[in-house]
């Protein structure tokens, strides 16, 4: 139990000592070691684990600032990219009992990560009145939130504004509908339009659900985790759409598939393709293979119009000290995992469960 405790106020203190350099804060004289004496910690060596989807060029400016104002702790980094891998690493970590001092909760691991109890409730840490109040529902379940945004980020469709000129489009579509012919006049002018692996739901899924369904229903997203709505209630129509337009036409094709995303990032740097989706973890990577590269973003066209809304939250969490059978336990019965072994129809017909219908739909699907 000593065990335990230690190692949990030992990972709190150090994702606050984390957090507070990524946000630029002063920490209030707090550092990494779990005291606020300045002077007895500057000596004493600490050792932290931190697993991203962000690589390490992406991350290197935040791990040097960081090790610039805590010198005495060195970071143990780890990469896996978004979101599939991501997760399927982080998963293997908590099941062994390994998991990073620092990790991240993505919108598709949220539940098991809360519900399994893997993170520490970060609600009543003085770091976090500097949290976005409008980043904290989507990291929170019952009043309490178990991860740290320190940012929001902007993202879109990069467009490299040579090729759309070569292809005679004077301006970047402001509709789904204009969207799909600027992607069918690229192809017409023998241009590969757009890259995407296909490998997760992405910003233009994200953006035509947020067109089509949240911008008429605000809560819909609580009311999915809550088990009054599913995800087909709110999601199949955007997907359908997304088919019509860019399946159907050809515009994403099956050789696409295996692609990585830095494959597609200097794809694009290099004028082989006129768009993709991503955000300003990408820019470094552009600019660096292609620094001449005339290129823009615009946000994802929605069938609606209405307001341009382009952000989302990274959220940084720290691993709670649940038992490792119990967290093991939980892992095999999360929705996750269930979808990794194959959910059979037994499964499903056993009835209602405990489990939100959302996360029992995400099952089925």
């Amino acid at each position: 139990m000593r065990s335990s405790m230690w190692k949990k106020s030992t990972a709190l203190l150090a994702l606050s000592a984390l957090l507070s350099a990524c946000s630029g804060g002063n920490g209030g004289g707090e550092a990494a070691g779990g005291s606020t004496d300045a002077g007895s910690t500057a000596a004493k060596k600490v050792k932290l684990s931190l697993l991203s989807w962000n690589n390490e060029q992406e991350m290197a400016p935040v791990l040097e600032g960081f090790k610039k104002k805590y010198p005495n702790v060195t970071i143990d980094f780890q990469h896996a990219p978004p979101v599939k891998d991501y997760i399927a690493k982080l998963q293997t970590m908590l099941l062994s009992g390994s998991a990073t001092d620092i990790f991240i909760i993505a919108a598709e691991n949220r539940n098991e990560i809360i519900d399994g109890g893997y993170a520490i409730d970060l609600t009543d840490q003085p770091f976090m009145d500097k949290m976005l109040d409008s980043n904290k529902p989507m990291l929170s379940k019952n009043g309490r939130t178990y991860a740290f945004t320190q940012t929001g980020w902007a993202g879109g469709i990069f467009y490299n504004k040579e090729l759309f000129q070569k292809a005679g489009i004077e301006k970047p579509p402001a509709t789904w509908d204009e969207f799909i012919a600027v992607c069918l006049k690229l192809k017409s002018a023998g241009i590969v339009p757009l890259y995407d692996n296909l490998q997760d739901v992405t910003m233009i899924h994200n953006g035509l659900y947020a067109n089509m369904t949240l911008a008429k229903d605000p809560d819909f997203d609580k009311k999915i985790f809550e088990g009054t709505k599913t995800f087909q209630d709110g999601w199949l129509e955007p997907f359908n759409v997304w088919k019509k337009g860019l399946i159907d036409n050809k515009i994403i094709t099956p050789d696409m598939i295996g692609l990585t995303a830095d494959q597609i990032v200097n794809e694009f740097a290099i004028g082989s393709v006129a768009m993709f989706q991503g955000g300003p973890w990408s820019i470094a990577t552009i600019e660096q293979a292609n620094p001449n590269l005339k290129y823009d973003m615009m946000p994802i066209p929605g069938v609606n119009p209405g307001t341009t809304i382009t952000r989302g939250p990274r959220a940084w969490a720290s691993p709670s000290t649940a038992r490792r059978s119990t967290r093991k336990k939980r892992w095999r019965s999360s929705s996750i995992c269930r979808r990794r072994r194959g959910c059979s129809s037994s499964r499903r017909a056993r009835g209602p469960s405990s489990r939100p219908r959302a996360t029992r739909a995400r099952c089925i699907r």
